[in-house]
């Protein structure tokens, strides 16, 4: 907490001459509820008509109090796992983005930890995505799956007619139409989610939780394949923010303000999901149907965070810059390592969101 008060102090304070303050902070709990954080900042100022009887500087200081723990977020994590956060980087010796993806996700899990007062108080859900999600084969019961789309052709290249529900590798694809552009609760036949088996489907998903050991070792998992359908994560990010099937997301107590949030990260346009594209080149009937999907959210309240990586020199991924709640809210990144950098920013913005609200 007091890495957090100091770089809020720190960005706020800009005088010409004047070193950053020096910032204190006190911690009181207060019974299970919200605690306090008080801030003291002090700073020497160098001193004109003083300085001619021997008094070079000036202490200033400033002391706030808050209420620390009034907001509790949630943040839901999607996070691009396709075949090109593979490519070899541009410039020897920078990492590759699926490499960059991983320490920046972690050391933002790292930041939302120290964000939060106690257990609860912030969740994290991780949402890997390609052309599917990966639901983990353990969920092969689950009354929110639907079978009927079992053994299409790319089911019959990966294991041939000898396909069963036993070896189902948790791949899901996206729901029936207009059930994918919704969180609705999965019931009819019509708003299950179909199960599916793909070569590229990521890691399974991880719904909210603060087990931060468990949240990093989701992350250092990731592994690339695949092509891009980021509306699928986002979907997905959406359904671990929501109460009931399939994720489950606690229920929220009504003592607490919430904040819910997701950040979504892609390095390309998208290239396929369940009805078109070939997985290589650009389909903009994905994108129509990402637009609407983000505009439901965003209703709701949900806070996005848009961030495209462009190593190749690519196009704005405009669904992508879309999603985003606002302008300031999408960001474009040139190199791998700018991804650890923005989430550095991103976590600070939320810590800093749970102090003063």
């Amino acid at each position: 907490m007091l890495a957090i008060a100091q770089n809020s102090v720190a960005a706020g304070f800009s005088v010409s001459g004047v070193s950053d303050p020096t910032t204190t902070l006190t911690y009181t709990p207060v019974g299970t509820k919200n605690a306090t954080i008080e801030v003291t900042a002090r700073v020497s100022v160098p001193t004109t008509f003083m300085n001619l009887i021997g008094v070079a500087t000036n202490d200033v200081s400033a002391t706030s109090t808050s209420t620390w723990g009034s907001t509790r977020l949630r943040v839901a994590l999607a996070l691009d796992n396709t075949g090109s956060m593979d490519d070899p980087p541009k410039k020897k010796g920078d990492p590759k983005k699926i490499e960059a993806l991983r320490t920046a996700t972690n050391n933002l899990i790292t930041s939302l930890k120290s964000a939060a007062g106690k257990d609860g108080d912030v969740y994290v859900s991780i949402i890997p995505f390609a052309r599917v999600v990966n639901v983990d084969k353990a969920s092969v019961g689950a009354s929110w799956i639907t079978w009927n789309y079992w053994l299409p052709n790319d089911v019959l290249r990966w294991c041939g007619t000898t396909c069963s529900r036993t070896n189902w590798d948790g791949s899901v694809m996206d729901r029936d139409k207009n059930s994918n552009l919704s969180n609705i609760t999965p019931t009819s036949s019509s708003t299950l989610f179909p199960a599916t088996q793909a070569s590229d489907s990521p890691v399974s998903l991880m719904g909210l939780t603060y087990d931060w050991a468990k949240l990093k070792a989701k992350v250092d998992s990731m592994t690339p394949n695949g092509a891009t359908n980021q509306t699928i994560g986002i979907a997905w990010a959406w359904q671990s923010l929501t109460e009931g099937a399939p994720l489950n997301a606690p229920a929220k107590d009504e003592a607490y303000k919430y904040t819910d949030v997701i950040i979504i990260l892609s390095d390309g346009l998208n290239t396929r999901d369940r009805w078109d594209g070939n997985g290589r080149d650009y389909s903009p009937e994905v994108d129509a149907r990402q637009k609407p999907l983000c505009d439901n959210i965003k209703k709701t309240g949900v806070v996005i965070y848009s961030v495209q990586v462009n190593t190749n020199n690519d196009p704005t991924a405009e669904a992508l810059k879309y999603c985003a709640s606002d302008a300031s809210k999408f960001v474009m990144l040139t190199t791998a390592d700018q991804i650890i950098t923005t989430f550095q920013s991103i976590g600070a913005s939320l810590s800093q969101l749970r102090l003063s609200n």
